[in-house]
């Protein structure tokens, strides 16, 4: 402990000539210590080889897996809120930032790619990624200038929760970034657009992520700055990779057999291709979670279940999903699991703001499958709290109708995003589907329910 408040009372000494501006909102950010980054930028381009990747503020070590950036601490006085541990260089969130690095986002990237570690995948609710995908990091630091040990990075905070704490051994994930083609070319965006998040303390479209499910609003206020850097600190940041886990990304599909439910499990380099029992599948998932593997999971359901069916299989995975394991996005032509488990108050228009669209699917006497597309309309000029509901119905002989249906019933501003299924219980998948991936782009948010 000595050691340590020695350390950091250098580090004061040494960086007490800086003089900054206090960043209480958003403002552009200039680089402080230009002099010493230079040298440090010198001194990794004379260290040639084809295992070093240097670009400017950093450096990757194929041999170690070590990544080496520079960032400059913001200057923040003690227990100012952060919500940031590091941004670009390009953000105008210092204001909420511990430091900032000097290597833009997309070069931290290509850095911790050279080691070989691929990118994952940054939150995205729209697309059912509800926490961040990719392999872990620990960071640690040193001020450039001194010689004070390296300490975790998460040091420079203090957490208002600390019997629950969000930073934890577990470390960050890679998530990479949100990249875009722009002009046949794809860029990173959390290089240029703010916040530019490198390390986020929420779930932020950032390159490193908390391991797990933290929305903004939820966390904000938890952390403070624990020491008082002086603006332009130059700091040392070390990222290496979590020892004993690994990312584990499978296809899981739901099937119907005679001897019951089988899953397939799937990845996209080829090395799982299997099926089994119900039982048997859960078994060997248990297994490579408890050996350490993070498993993300994309449930597909095959078009010959029924929805009786379709609604077991989900609830099982239901109750795994954040124990060892991620449900994970959807596949073409399907739904996010959760679709299954919808709640049943929803059943009552009354008991829903802002009315969804219906599709009712029946058979009739013969047998025949017959659907109904409803739009329900909302009056919000009566009396009372409650609108007024007024459901118009749309026959419909064909799934190519019904986005010619929803234009001609809501309009083309239309902001409503969520579709209700009505199905019967013993219906196979296949029957309605169809009518579910016709509105898949303008209705992305579906639930089922079994009639």
């Amino acid at each position: 402990m000595m050691r340590e408040i020695v350390g950091w009372t250098v580090v004061a000494t040494l960086c007490c000539s800086v003089r900054g501006t206090e960043f209480t909102q958003p403002a552009e950010w200039n680089v402080v210590s230009t002099n010493a980054v230079r040298q440090w930028q010198a001194s990794k381009q004379q260290m040639k080889s084809d295992d070093l990747l240097v670009l400017n503020g950093v450096m990757a070590d194929k041999r170690s897996g070590e990544v080496r950036l520079l960032a400059e601490a913001v200057g923040h006085s003690s227990d100012t809120i952060v919500e940031f541990l590091l941004i670009g260089p390009h953000s105008d969130r210092a204001y909420e930032s511990a430091a900032v690095t000097v290597a833009a986002p997309d070069a931290i990237v290509r850095a911790v790619e050279f080691t070989g570690v691929k990118r994952g995948d940054c939150v995205d609710g729209l697309n059912f990624r509800f926490v961040p995908r990719g392999e872990r990091f620990r960071f640690a630091f040193r001020p450039l200038d001194s010689d004070v040990a390296e300490q975790p990075l998460s040091s420079l905070l203090r957490e208002s929760e600390s019997d629950d704490s969000l930073l934890n051994e577990d470390g960050f994930v890679f998530a990479g970034g949100e990249w875009k083609m722009r002009d046949g070319v794809l860029s990173c965006v959390t290089a240029t657009a703010p916040p530019c998040a490198v390390v986020s303390l929420y779930n932020e479209k950032s390159i490193f992520d908390l391991p797990f499910q933290a929305g903004q609003s939820e966390v904000y206020g938890r952390f403070k700055m624990r020491r008082n850097l002086p603006q332009g600190t130059l700091l040392e940041i070390i990222l290496r990779p979590t020892d004993g886990t690994a990312v584990l990304s499978l296809d899981v599909t739901a099937l119907s057999s005679e001897s019951g439910i089988r899953l397939t499990l799937s990845d996209s380099e080829g090395e799982v291709n299997q099926t089994s029992a119900l039982k048997d599948a859960l078994e060997w998932l248990r297994n490579k979670q408890e050996g350490g593997a993070e498993l993300y999971l994309r449930l597909k359901f095959d078009p010959a279940l029924t929805l009786r069916q379709a609604r077991e299989i989900a609830a099982v995975f239901d109750l795994l999903d954040g124990q060892g394991l991620h449900l994970y996005g959807k596949a073409d032509q399907s739904v996010y699991y959760k679709a299954f488990l919808p709640r049943d108050e929803w059943r009552k228009r009354e008991s829903r703001v802002p009315q969804p669209f219906e599709l009712r699917i029946t058979r009739n006497r013969e047998n025949k499958i017959e659907r109904k597309f409803i739009f329900i309309e909302e009056d919000w000029s009566v009396e009372g709290l409650d609108p007024a509901l007024t459901p118009h119905e749309f026959d419909c002989s064909s799934w190519d109708e019904l986005p010619g249906l929803l234009e001609k019933s809501a309009g083309p501003e239309n902001k409503v995003r969520v579709l209700f299924v009505f199905a019967p219980h013993d219906m196979p998948l296949r029957e309605f589907m169809p009518g579910i991936n016709a509105l898949s782009e303008q209705l992305p948010l579906v639930h089922v329910f079994n009639e």
